[in-house]
């Protein structure tokens, strides 16, 4: 009876084990598949398309080099960009440009030119870091190399330079309308903490993908800001935290007093807006 009763201790006490190390498999499968899952997600955010890629070329081109035409609105006016671009880089054109005029769009300065910097660096003319680019990292990477490396031919960026007169005042634009007037996108970036700040409302954009509105502001120090606002559901759409003005309506050229804050989470969060000039309830 006593071997019997041992017999069956020894079972439950391995069947114990075994049901814990079961459990323990199912935990680090599950966090296997977390992590792989977030490996995708991270790489599903790193790529880069090739049009998104040949628009960032385009864009640092229209930044950095003394176009003859901002937007062509011709072929022909497109290939004096083109041939200003390769005198800038330094490179031989052997022949006519590579795109078909058949193709041509005009205003499509950026797809253009930043098609002609992508073929430059697949020939390794420029010997940047990656010939192509496959994620915004390795495009940024390749974008940086070429200013390094033309740090006297390219201009200084300032925001002075750019008329911000010429976008319509109860106007949204959208993401590719920005792009084909050549919006200094590069001199502005979202605040990395609490701060407060005066400056004129320059310009209003759509984001591409999601219900957001995306405001920009140039400082009485010139430094450029982009705000953020999100659709709410209800009467304070595209309203800061605390103010209730709805930014939908609100024109550019106007001027605000903005605070900007930290949630719990230490994410930017647009708090205040105060009229400073310009604005009319």
């Amino acid at each position: 009876m006593m071997d019997g009763k041992i017999i069956k201790l020894e079972e439950n006490k391995l069947k114990a084990k075994l049901d814990d190390v079961r459990g323990k498999r199912e935990k680090l499968e599950k966090k296997l598949a977390r992590l792989k899952a977030e490996e995708k997600r991270k790489e599903m955010r790193e790529r880069v398309d090739r049009r998104k890629i040949t628009y960032a070329y385009g864009q640092w081109a229209l930044d950095n080099i003394e176009m003859p035409m901002a937007v062509p609105n011709t072929f022909e006016e497109a290939v004096l960009d083109i041939n200003a671009l390769y005198d800038f880089l330094g490179c031989q054109r052997e022949s006519a440009p590579v795109f078909n005029e058949k193709y041509f769009r005009p205003g499509y300065s950026m797809v253009v030119l930043g098609a002609e910097i992508k073929q430059q660096v697949e020939k390794q003319i420029l010997s940047c870091p990656y010939c192509c680019p496959k994620t915004k990292t390795e495009l940024q990477a390749n974008i940086s190399f070429l200013k390094e490396k033309y740090p006297s031919q390219a201009k200084e960026y300032n925001l002075n330079d750019y008329d911000f007169d010429c976008l319509i005042p109860d106007r949204i634009y959208s993401l590719r309308e920005m792009h084909e007037i050549g919006f200094p996108f590069d001199g502005f970036s979202v605040p990395d903490k609490e701060m407060e700040f005066t400056g004129e409302l320059v310009a209003r954009m759509w984001a591409a993908r999601h219900p957001q509105l995306i405001c920009f502001f140039v400082s009485d120090e010139g430094k450029g800001y982009r705000l953020n606002l999100w659709w709410k559901g209800n009467d304070k759409d595209y309203c800061p935290r605390h103010t209730p003005i709805c930014f939908k309506t609100v024109e550019t050229q106007t001027v605000w007093k903005c605070t900007v804050g930290l949630t719990r989470n230490g994410k930017v969060v647009w708090d205040t807006a105060e009229a400073m000039e310009g604005y009319y309830e």
